[in-house]
């Protein structure tokens, strides 16, 4: 009941007294407030709300009395409404929100969220593969630099990942490379997204540059076994070998050390050499050999895989046999990491990306390819020998750090040491008859 309105209309008497005087009105003949959560009356018959609810119900454009209910059931809760949007799109900004999800990298606010199925909405497409990515960053241009452009182009991104698929067959036609998506380049996650996970070849206005670079890139990033750790390459699995959609072949493997799967690019000619160590090895365990290097000793039914000493006294057997000796004259001195090693150094020296050298050794950060780094004055040696130090220079930096010269190299000779300082020196201090006289030059 307006109570007010009926108490304006006596002349504002005392409230106490008008409301005394008033007919007591039974909660029977009133009707509640139509929400499941507010037991007010509502203003008068033709109201379904009490007048708070009914002014909110208004503000929204009345709409339908179920629709109202649930919107205000669910008011102060997270949620977003894909109800806007059609059903491609439904789905595809379903399935990034699922992937934003699942990478456990970056949240996705339900307003930024929201604000992106607004803005497909608006822009009156059924799929977000209808405008290419640069439409997308100028539609999106008001809220650019931030997490809402940011979810817009990830939607954007992981729905034509999911319409083109990966590999190698996918990627070197575009101008710009998405690392994340082939398989065997495992990103840092210590790096921005746009940093770590592309390869920008838009940039070069030459399209005959651009070719080069990219087959110069393609070559980098699938030539040659890539570093592999010798432990893991003495497990390698007899199927090792696989192939994107253009028959590039790849080498998986199990990293040991990150207790994870990668695939590696390799060449041709390291195929055919595994192909050729995959009919040596089924030429002699014809029925059973799950390892590409089984162990040559002990392993009658050839389920044991070659083990890392076996393959260290074998290359030592090899450097040898063969008398591979260092620019010195000496026996060379090789250990199975220093294949790594020499790898690594050559890329660096070469002046190839860090990044690019991590994605190839595996590393999960380049704090780790950075132990590889060599100033151009101390490279890599090829042969896995250290380089010789200067004598001399050692020597003097030794000298200027100390204040002192450092000892003398080679053999030594017996001399008289000088007498030392007696700390008593007393009449009666045995030292001072003891010292040798020293003998004048």
């Amino acid at each position: 009941m307006r109570h007010r309105r009926s108490w304006v209309r006596s002349g504002r008497p005392d409230p106490a007294l008008w409301a005394a005087a008033r007919p007591a009105v039974l909660a029977d003949d009133r009707a509640e407030c139509g929400l499941p959560f507010c037991d007010l009356w509502v203003e008068s018959e033709g109201c379904l709300f009490c007048k708070s609810h009914h002014t909110r119900w208004h503000q929204l454009g009345r709409p339908d009395t179920e629709q109202y209910v649930a919107h205000c059931l669910l008011r102060g809760k997270a949620r977003v409404d894909f109800g806007m949007l059609g059903p491609q799109l439904k789905l595809e900004f379903q399935y990034a929100l699922q992937c934003r999800h699942d990478q456990q990298t970056i949240t996705a606010p339900p307003p930024v969220v929201t604000w992106a199925l607004r803005l497909a909405a608006n822009a009156g497409v059924g799929s977000l593969l209808d405008h290419d990515e640069q439409r997308w960053r100028e539609r999106s241009d008001s809220k650019s630099g931030g997490w809402y452009q940011g979810f817009l182009l990830h939607a954007y991104e992981v729905v034509q990942t999911l319409h083109d698929g990966t590999g190698w067959q996918v990627e070197y036609p575009r101008d710009v490379w998405r690392l994340h998506t082939l398989p065997g380049l495992t990103m840092n996650a210590g790096h921005s997204p746009d940093a770590r996970n592309h390869l920008r070849f838009d940039r070069i206005t030459q399209p005959w540059l651009r070719a080069l670079a990219k087959r110069w890139c393609r070559l980098r990033l699938s030539s040659g076994l890539c570093g592999l750790r010798a432990s893991d390459g003495c497990t390698l699995a007899f199927d090792c070998l696989i192939h994107d959609g253009q028959g590039a072949p790849y080498l998986r493997y199990l990293n040991h050390k990150m207790r994870r799967e990668a695939a590696v690019p390799i060449d041709e000619e390291l195929e055919v050499e595994i192909r050729a160590q995959q009919q040596r090895v089924a030429g002699r365990w014809p029925k059973e050999h799950p390892h590409l290097f089984p162990a040559t000793a002990g392993n009658a039914n050839g389920q044991r895989p070659l083990t890392y000493g076996s393959y260290r006294r074998a290359l030592s057997g090899w450097l040898a046999a063969c008398d591979v000796r260092d620019e010195h004259g000496q026996p060379a001195k090789l250990t199975p990491h220093q294949w790594r090693h020499t790898f690594a150094c050559r890329l660096i020296n070469r002046d190839v990306p860090q990044e690019v050298v991590r994605v190839l050794l595996d590393h999960e950060s380049t704090q780790m390819t950075a132990h590889y780094a060599r100033s151009p004055t101390r490279p890599c040696a090829a042969n896995g020998s250290k380089p010789p130090r200067s004598t001399s220079t050692v020597n003097e930096s030794a000298s200027t750090q100390t204040g002192r010269w450092p000892r003398p190299s080679g053999p030594r000779r017996a001399t008289a040491s000088p007498p030392r300082p007696c700390r008593t020196d007393t009449a009666a201090c045995r030292c001072r008859t003891a010292a040798p006289t020293p003998t004048p030059a």
